[in-house]
C-alpha cells in the first residue's frame, strides 16, 4: 500500500504537489471513488485508479538518456505545435523531461515517468549544479570570464556563472571528429 498522490506521480501524471491538486479538485477515482483525502492509501496492484475518467497504469518506470537538437522543445506544455523532444523517442508510456532545455539549445536530456527522481532532480531543494557548455566565438579574457562570474542583470535578475572557464580537452575531441573549433576562431567554456 503506497500513498495515492505518490503513486500517481510515479505514474507520471504530474509532480506530487500537482498530483494533490488534482485529489483536492475531485478528479482522482479509486474503484469508482472520489478520493480527495491526501495521504490515502492505496495498493496499484488491485486498486483501479482513475484520473479525469482516464485509468492510471502504474508501470514499471522508463528512463530515457535523450541527447536533444536544436530546434526541439523539451517542455510538453509549451509545444503547441512545435516539434518536441518526446518526438524523437519511440514509447507509449507518458514521459516527461526532467529539467528543460530551450528550443536554440541541444545536450543531454532525461525523460521519465518516476515523477519522484524528476522531482529530486530538478527542485532547487536539492541544489543539484548544473554545468553548460557553449562554443563561443574568439577566446574570453581573464577578465570576460571574471564578468560572467560577477553575472549580468537581464529582466530583472541577475544571472551569474559560479565559475567560468576555457575547456581545452573538447577541442581535441572535436579534433579527433574532423571539426576543429580553433580553425573556426571559437572556443569550448564551461559555466
Amino acid at each position: 500500500m503506497e500513498r495515492l498522490q505518490k503513486i500517481l506521480a510515479h505514474a507520471g501524471i504530474a509532480s506530487r504537489r500537482k498530483c494533490e491538486e488534482l485529489m483536492l479538485a475531485r478528479r482522482v477515482r479509486v474503484n469508482g471513488v472520489v478520493v480527495t483525502e491526501l495521504g490515502t492509501k492505496v495498493d496499484p496492484a488491485h486498486d483501479r485508479i482513475e484520473v479525469d475518467g482516464a485509468v492510471v497504469r502504474t508501470e514499471n518506470e522508463t528512463y530515457i538518456v535523450l541527447h536533444k537538437p536544436k530546434g526541439y522543445l523539451s517542455d510538453i506544455d509549451e509545444g503547441r505545435g512545435k516539434p518536441l523532444a518526446i518526438d524523437l523517442v519511440s514509447v507509449t508510456e507518458r514521459l516527461y523531461a526532467a529539467g528543460r532545455l530551450d528550443a536554440n539549445s541541444e545536450g543531454l536530456l532525461l525523460l521519465t515517468n518516476d515523477g519522484d527522481l524528476a522531482h529530486r532532480v530538478t527542485h532547487p531543494r536539492y541544489e543539484h549544479e548544473k554545468e553548460y557548455l557553449a562554443l563561443v566565438e574568439g577566446t574570453p579574457t581573464e577578465e570576460t570570464l571574471t564578468r560572467l562570474q560577477r553575472g549580468v542583470w537581464y529582466d530583472g535578475e541577475l544571472l551569474r556563472a559560479d565559475s567560468a572557464k576555457i575547456v581545452r580537452h573538447l577541442d581535441e575531441t572535436a579534433r579527433r571528429q574532423g571539426w576543429d573549433a580553433a580553425k573556426r576562431g571559437e572556443t569550448w567554456l564551461s559555466f
